[in-house]
C-alpha cells in the first residue's frame, strides 16, 4: 500500500484552507439570499477577509461556484 505525503507548505495548507473557507461562505451566502447579486456577495466576503472584490470573484470563480454569463 502506498502512503500519501502531503509536500506542501504550511502557507499552501493555510491558503487552500481560507480559500475553502470563502468558497463555503460564498455558498452559504448565495443560498440564503439567491436574488443578491454575485458581485454583492463578493463584496461582503471580502471585506471579511480583508480582501479585495476581484480577488474573491477569482477564488469562488476557480472553484467552480460562479460562471459569469
Amino acid at each position: 500500500m502506498t502512503e500519501k505525503i502531503d509536500l506542501r507548505t504550511k502557507a499552501e495548507k493555510d491558503r487552500e484552507a481560507k480559500h475553502k473557507a470563502i468558497c463555503r461562505e460564498f455558498a452559504n451566502l448565495a443560498n440564503a439570499t439567491p436574488q443578491a447579486a454575485a458581485h454583492r456577495l463578493f463584496k461582503v466576503i471580502a471585506e471579511r477577509h480583508g480582501m479585495t472584490t476581484p480577488g474573491i470573484r477569482g477564488i469562488v470563480m476557480k472553484a467552480g461556484l460562479y460562471a459569469p454569463k
